[in-house]
């Protein structure tokens, strides 16, 4: 009998983030305020993906995009910015926080190789 269940293999980082919990705080009132902010565009809602939701498992993207906002930082990524997308520039720029990718960040720290 051929068996339903499928087994998800779970990513490195996830395992190593699991183990080092203290590295990760809780957040705050004021960024849990920002992350309802950013839920509230109905299109934003797409970062929570149907897979992680099913999985139970975390979604940082709207964290990390509080995070840049409240330390007044650049987010890195390497997202692209699309039209009516849910991805973390589309977030970065309806918040006005400041973004790029790696190649702009190196070239920003003035990286040489």
């Amino acid at each position: 009998m051929r068996s339903l269940h499928t087994r998800t293999r779970i990513p490195d980082w996830y395992k190593w983030a699991k183990e080092h919990r203290d590295l990760f705080k809780q957040p705050s009132v004021e960024e849990m305020k920002f992350v309802t902010q950013i839920f509230s565009e109905a299109h934003f809602t797409a970062l929570i993906r149907k897979k992680e939701t099913l999985e139970g498992r975390p979604v940082a993207d709207p964290f990390l995009v509080v995070k840049a906002k409240e330390e007044n930082a650049m987010l890195v990524t390497q997202e692209e910015l699309r039209e009516n997308a849910a991805k973390i520039p589309n977030v970065c720029e309806n918040f006005d926080v400041q973004y790029t990718n790696l190649e702009g960040f190196m070239k920003k720290e003035g990286w040489q190789f």
